[in-house]
């Protein structure tokens, strides 16, 4: 089988509301109307993240702190892992405790009314 045999496969495989784009994958979230709150939990493929909006715009914040891997929880306008008590801000992932540390954020845009994640 060739190269472009086996990438016309690959991409025949690729689950629906996804796509990859220079080793990222497009995953398609719902309609942007459908977020009246924010931060919102969102999780794909079995990981956990929270759709924020922020000066950047919108953006996915991994719900994973990065010291220890805990999950991040909501609490008030901040993110908290509640394994050592490093608190996130809630729009930014930006650590408030922890000097340079945040939460892994990814973008997010709208195409035709719909938010896209770029993971």
């Amino acid at each position: 089988m060739s190269r472009k045999e086996l990438r016309i496969r690959a991409v025949q495989f690729q689950m629906k509301g996804e796509r990859s784009v220079q080793n990222k994958r497009q995953f398609d979230l719902g309609q942007e109307s459908s977020f009246a709150k924010l931060p919102a939990e969102v999780i794909l493929h079995n990981e956990p993240y929270f759709l924020v909006k922020n000066d950047a715009g919108y953006e996915l914040l991994s719900a994973l702190c990065p010291h220890a891997g805990g999950t991040v929880m909501e609490y008030g306008e901040d993110l908290v892992c509640p394994l050592h008590f490093w608190i996130f801000d809630g729009s930014t992932g930006q650590c408030k405790n922890v000097y340079g540390e945040c939460l892994t954020a990814h973008p997010v845009f709208v195409r035709d009314g719909k938010l896209i994640a770029e993971i």
